[in-house]
């Protein structure tokens, strides 16, 4: 496959699959038997995109650059996302910034082969937008 052609399954996925929430199309751009985020299975991820959209209506996500190289696609998004307030989150989720509106970058390292995402691995800014929510305190430290 091309460059581009990688490039618009990187975006597909982003937009049509976590955005959208088709969770229907992960089966069309996910290798069976490889990893998709946090390397969850495809059943996994759609598990989790459904739960992330019932949380939360209105997920955005902007592409900020992306770039290709034989088989892996970097993409640098932007979330941006309302936290709705469900009466009992599920115990193994952590804390969430519940009815705050908020925004973190990602940088995703994808790999596909034969049209097909096989990993992605990133990285993001999950811990600063939980501080700047007030969902984590940070102790200040004291001065002497």
């Amino acid at each position: 496959m091309t460059n581009e052609q990688n490039k618009a399954i990187a975006r597909m996925h982003l937009i049509d699959v976590l955005e959208q929430g088709k969770v229907e199309l992960i089966p069309s751009y996910y290798a069976p038997d490889g990893s998709v985020p946090d390397n969850d299975t495809p059943e996994q991820w759609k598990e989790r995109v459904l739960w992330h959209h019932k949380i939360g209506p209105g997920y955005k996500i902007t592409i900020l650059d992306m770039v290709a190289e034989g088989d892996k696609v970097v993409v640098l998004w932007q979330a941006d996302f309302t936290y709705s307030v469900v009466p009992e989150p599920p115990p193994e989720k952590p804390p969430y910034p519940f009815g705050k509106s908020v925004s973190w970058k990602i940088m995703s390292l994808m790999r596909i082969v034969d049209g097909k995402l096989l990993s992605n691995i990133g990285a993001n800014e999950w811990g600063s937008m939980m501080i700047n929510a007030g969902v984590y305190v940070l102790a200040k430290p004291e001065l002497a």
